[in-house]
């Protein structure tokens, strides 16, 4: 069995050997370091070499190839507005100065790839010219198959000999990406972001062997880290703290990594006093993979620092500066946990969201633990199996616990009796408290109370649970109308992204009448194939479609069905069938049109505006810009009836402009990449000047090259701002990434 290490490794092995064989110099305009003294034997030092090869290339506006070799430098090497390259594994930068290690990423533009960076051994350090790889007040920058490792391969991992104070440092940079790179035995960080970090993508990479958290991304007051893409990273025997960590900051989204053999937890959101962070917001993880946490190198027999913390879990440790709200965790799947699967601490927490999760074999404690006194908890079709003592448990006075169609399998009695829902001890009240529709599954017969919380406020219920001498006092509010179960029918989108808004959720909803002040909370739970992704504000649901299949089903749970306390759950299934055009529904109540995305090849009537949602979010009309001259780079401008701000689709894809039919939307770069600016140009019918147009009239869509749909037309930031800069992205279902089109 290959495990997802060896399948990154080999595929950057292959990719490497591929390249080398293609030859040096991705251009022959390219500059080698070799032409300007440098010593690819390692006998001498290189810095000059490699720097004023770097600083001609700027001047020529070309790259540096770095051959084969070892070039050793003894000073910072500083990487402004041009790309350092070499040829895989095989081309190693060496640091000897552990005080002046790095390779600095700086201004616009820059990038390194398929370089090996490594250096001498050193203790920790703790400023960003110790980190191997620092990106500072960079943007618009790449980084891709670099390895970060020692020379030798590994390290014993001790206080002293170890490598570099971590692998990449991200410090106040944007627009950027990391992808397809290996960090590997460093004291401290993996993958670190920090100062007012934005707009940048972590994909692809394989981190082990640290000292310290995996990816982090960390908000000292008042910097804020916001709008990052964690997706499809390996990380795992890491020896202290977390996998991934959020500890301030916003917009954050954590998508599809593997993660095992961890000391400490594998996703950790928090505010930290110590460190005088942030409070993050606006946190998504979802279908994550995590093994063996919190339980590596007998981490459960050394109870204390790391080790204490759970699997998954939230912590408002720095309350001055507001509220933890709005965190959903959604299908993952963690196994093997020395602590909790979940935990909660820290007030005031809003709304944190645990939906569709897998948690299987908990070595200590109870599945769930919440300490947060003023706080909103909900925990959603997850599957609690093989936990100690308790399901859910309850170990502070809290604000709201909102529990649905949760799944217990195998609790394990250990010193007490086991419940599925604990909210007994003294001192612990709910002021107001759900639970229905969850279920005792076989294994579990050791249950002595499915639900014990007997002191809860005047709008509590129970229902729906299995008939075990509850203890409860008797149901006081109104058990929530189910929100049942829907059909949705849509034609196939021409690049299978598939959005629907919360609107088309509640409009077609059975018991829509029922509710009043909804939210969509989470979906969760896809079968069929393909996947779902909910926005930041939670009111689009995007669909990444599989090629085949016409049948998915997923699940979904929406807050609101009381007035007063406006955050009582319901939850249903929405099935959705790919190939009518038609909409067809199961809903008693009136049905509208749900939003789809069109496949862009007729030509629309009317000419329009294209508004941007991020900015309509906040009350303000931008509309993309892109000026009435060839070469103008798009922005956002105000709306109004002038060249460059309106267009028509062609029926082959064209943005055209309205003033100038010669004119067109295009992206500046072929390959279509994340942060290649969109602007326009003469047309000619080019690959880059083809847009798929989700958008319409009435709904919000996303706009994409017709050869590439996986990256979106993007403002960066995000910010509402004019003029900011407009440019492909990794499509996430940001507002940021959604259109609509006004008609003039």
């Amino acid at each position: 069995m290959w495990s997802a290490s060896r399948v990154l490794l080999l595929s950057v092995a292959m990719s490497c050997l591929a390249l080398c064989a293609m030859g040096a110099k991705v251009s022959p305009n390219d500059l080698s370091i070799l032409d300007y003294g440098a010593d690819a034997s390692g006998a001498r030092d290189s810095t000059s070499a490699v720097q004023n090869a770097l600083n001609a290339a700027k001047t020529k506006k070309v790259n540096v190839y770095v051959p084969p070799g070892k070039f050793i430098h003894n000073a910072q090497i500083r990487v402004d507005g041009v790309t350092l390259y070499g040829d895989g594994i095989s081309s190693m930068i060496y640091a000897t100065d552990q005080e002046q290690r790095a390779v600095n990423l700086l201004n616009i533009g820059s990038g390194v790839k398929r370089l090996w960076l490594s250096g001498v051994s050193q203790a920790r350090k703790n400023a960003g010219w110790h980190t191997t790889l620092f990106v500072d007040h960079a943007k618009n920058f790449i980084v891709d198959q670099v390895t970060v490792a020692p020379q030798s391969g590994f390290y014993q991992y001790n206080a002293y000999d170890v490598f570099g104070i971590g692998g990449i440092l991200m410090y106040y940079s944007s627009d950027g990406i990391v992808s397809n790179c290996e960090v590997r035995w460093t004291w401290a960080d993996g993958i670190h972001m920090t100062g007012i970090a934005s707009n940048i993508t972590i994909i692809n990479n394989l981190v082990h062997h640290n000292g310290d958290d995996g990816i982090p991304v960390v908000s000292y007051n008042p910097d804020q880290v916001h709008d990052v893409l964690i997706q499809n990273n390996t990380i795992h025997t890491l020896y202290w703290a977390r996998g991934l960590s959020v500890i301030g900051g916003y917009r954050i989204r954590i998508l599809d990594n593997t993660l095992y053999n961890l000391v400490g937890a594998a996703v950790w959101i928090a505010a930290e006093a110590s460190f005088n962070t942030t409070v993050p917001r606006d946190i998504i993880v979802a279908r994550n993979t995590a093994t063996n946490v919190s339980n590596y190198l007998n981490a459960c027999k050394n109870i204390g620092g790391a080790q204490t913390l759970p699997a998954t879990g939230v912590d408002n440790g720095n309350s001055q500066y507001g509220t933890l709200d709005r965190v959903l965790f959604v299908d993952n799947k963690i196994t093997n946990v020395c602590n909790q699967f979940i935990r909660t601490s820290g007030d005031p927490i809003n709304e944190v969201v645990w939906a569709g999760n897998m948690f299987s074999n908990s070595v200590w404690y109870s599945g769930a633990e919440l300490y947060s006194s003023n706080a909103n908890f909900y925990s959603v079709g997850n599957t609690y199996a093989a936990t100690i003592m308790n399901g859910v448990r309850g170990n502070a006075p809290l604000q709201g616990v909102f529990c649905a169609n949760d799944r217990f399998l195998n609790i394990k009695p250990d010193r007490t009796p086991a419940r599925a829902y604990y909210f007994g001890d003294s001192g612990v009240s709910v002021n107001r408290f759900e639970v229905w529709n969850s279920q005792l599954s076989s294994g579990s017969s050791a249950v002595s109370n499915f639900v014990v919380a007997p002191s809860v406020g005047t709008a509590s219920y129970v229902a729906g649970v299995p008939n075990t001498s509850n203890q409860i006092v008797a149901n006081k509010g109104q058990v929530p109308p189910t929100a049942n179960s829907f059909t949705l029918d849509f034609a196939r989108p021409s690049n299978n992204l598939l959005t629907i808004s919360s609107t088309s959720f509640f409009n077609n909803m059975p018991n829509r009448a029922s509710f009043t002040s909804l939210r969509l909370l989470a979906v969760y739970g896809v079968t069929g194939g393909g996947k779902a992704d909910i926005s930041f504000e939670h009111d689009v649901v995007t669909f990444s479609l599989t090629s085949t299949s016409i049948h998915y089903t997923l699940q979904y749970a929406v807050a609101g069905y009381n007035a007063a306390a406006n955050n009582g759950v319901g939850v249903g299934t929405l099935t959705i069938t790919i190939g009518s055009t038609s909409l067809s529904t199961t809903t008693t109540g009136p049905a509208t049109t749900a939003t789809t995305t069109t496949t862009g090849t007729s030509t629309p009537t009317t000419s329009f505006y294209i508004i941007g949602k991020h900015a309509a979010n906040a009350g303000l009309v931008r509309v993309v810009e892109a000026g009435s001259t060839s070469g103008t780079d798009a922005k956002l401008g105000e709306l109004a009836n002038v060249a460059g701000r309106t267009w028509r689709l062609t029926s082959i894809g064209e943005l055209r402009s309205v003033h100038n039919s010669n004119l067109c939307l295009e992206t500046r770069g072929t390959n279509l990449n994340s942060g290649d600016v969109v602007g326009m140009w003469s047309c000619n019918g080019g690959a880059n000047q083809k847009w798929t147009v989700g958008a319409t009239s009435s709904t919000y869509g996303t706009i994409t090259p017709q050869s590439k749909t996986s990256v979106c037309l993007d403002v960066r930031g995000p910010s509402t701002a004019l003029y900011t800069p407009l440019q492909l992205w990794t499509c996430f279902g940001g507002s940021n990434q959604m259109w609509k089109l006004q008609n003039l």
